[in-house]
């Protein structure tokens, strides 16, 4: 990979209103100012007229028990608003729109009001367990990898006359909207200029794929500063993370990145504060 220097335009792949705080919140935190950073967030609505599954309806009673809107727009809504005023004093904040994997629906030829009483019928992700977690894209999601692909070609051909670096989430845990924004990225970005993050809270319990480590031949930094910061930006996630963490915020800045060479990764941690 070639050497990171001062002035990179850095963007990180959110598939989530959270996982680049979660991920990568110790390092956004103490960039330096000659670091321009972005945050692209996709999957940041409910789509129109949602109609939850089972798992979405256990989804939105697990926000709302954590005390967030319990239906679909609201909590959406709530989770953009805490986003940008976590995320906007360290990067640019960018919601590009997209529904969430849990409220994806696909064309089918279902009459409106059995729809309405069996909604797993025109969903493209029927459960939680056997389908947004098993990471696998499925052939009736072929639209979302298309729309994310296009918007990260975009920002890459933007910035192709600088130095500019794109993280990607590894997918560790196998969530599908995960899995779909590293793949839209390993194909719409040089691969010189394409690094990786572990999933947070995810890799915890669920490592990385090693046969996808090996490969792209991607070499290991660690980031372990920015412990407090980083908790503080979380605390700024008031629909979430009472339901991640149940026992308080804890007090850790580790974070795991992946890039080709080690000089990528290592570098933007070394231009932290």
């Amino acid at each position: 990979m070639s050497e990171v220097r001062p002035g990179l335009s850095l963007l990180v792949l959110s598939p989530h209103l959270d996982d680049a705080a979660l991920s990568c919140g110790g390092v956004l935190t103490g960039l330096s100012g000659d670091v321009r950073a972005s945050v692209a967030t996709f999957f940041t609505t409910a789509g129109a007229d949602p109609l939850p599954t089972r798992s979405g309806r256990a989804f939105l009673a697990v926000a709302h028990r954590a005390g967030a809107p319990g239906e679909p727009d609201p909590l959406f809504a709530a989770r953009r608003a805490e986003d940008l005023e976590a995320l906007s004093p360290w990067a640019e904040v960018v919601h590009v729109g997209l529904t969430d994997g849990i409220f994806r629906r696909r064309r089918a030829p279902v009459p409106r009001a059995l729809a309405r009483r069996v909604p797993e019928l025109v969903h493209v992700y029927r459960t939680y367990r056997f389908g947004l977690a098993a990471g696998r894209v499925a052939r009736a999601d072929h639209e979302c990898p298309r729309q994310v692909g296009d918007w990260i070609r975009q920002w890459v051909a933007d910035h192709a006359g600088g130095d500019h670096l794109v993280l990607a989430p590894l997918g560790a845990g196998g969530h599908v909207d995960h899995v779909l924004v590293r793949d839209a990225a390993c194909a719409a970005v040089p691969a010189d200029r394409l690094g990786f993050y572990a999933d947070h809270p995810y890799v915890l319990t669920s490592p990385p794929d090693p046969e996808f480590l090996t490969s792209r031949s991607l070499t290991r930094t660690e980031y372990s500063g920015g412990a407090v910061r980083k908790r503080d930006l979380v605390l700024h996630y008031r629909t979430q993370a009472a339901a991640l963490y149940p026992e308080g915020v804890p007090l850790t800045g580790d974070e795991l990145w992946w890039g080709p060479e080690i000089d990528g990764p290592a570098t933007l941690v070394r231009l932290t504060t």
